[in-house]
Parts: structure tokens; C-alpha cells; sequence
């Protein structure tokens, strides 16, 4: 199939790019590695992570967050409690 060549070789090109297994056979499935699943769970952090930040960006231009700064003085206290 196609398809199927298309993942496997990028996925070893992946592997060989970055000088790791990621998969490994395991009777008649393919399986990730240690370093694998460690790697996944990574990138699905970062997915996360990634869609955090478009949702903080678009809350900012909809100010829907930002800094509010309230100050406040006695001065006009003093003057009415004379």
C-alpha cells in the first residue's frame, strides 16, 4: 500500500534524522519504543501547549484578558472626613 510506504519511510527518515528508534516489531505489530512513547508524549504536550497560546492570543485581541491597574489614593478621604 502506498499510503503505508509513504508513513514507514518518513518515519525512518524521522528516526534516522534524529538517531533514534521510535518503533520496533513486537511479535506482529509494530510497537513504539521507550524513547517512543516518551517522545509522544512530549509532542502532545507541546500540542497542547500550542493550542494555549492561539487561545491566549485571541482571549488578548478580544480583551477577554490583559492587565487592569487600580490605583487609589487617601488624599481625597482627608479632605472629606476634616
Amino acid at each position: 500500500m502506498k499510503i503505508k510506504s509513504n508513513v514507514s519511510s518518513q518515519i525512518k527518515r524521522f528516526e534516522h534524522e534524529i538517531g533514534v528508534q521510535l518503533f520496533q516489531q513486537q511479535g506482529r505489530d509494530v510497537v513504539l519504543t521507550e524513547f517512543g512513547v516518551t517522545l509522544a508524549e512530549k509532542a502532545q504536550n507541546l500540542i497542547a501547549l500550542e493550542q494555549h497560546i492561539e487561545t491566549f492570543i485571541a482571549d488578548y485581541r478580544l480583551a477577554r484578558t490583559g492587565n487592569l491597574h487600580i490605583v487609589a489614593t487617601f488624599l481625597p478621604a482627608n479632605f472629606f472626613n476634616s
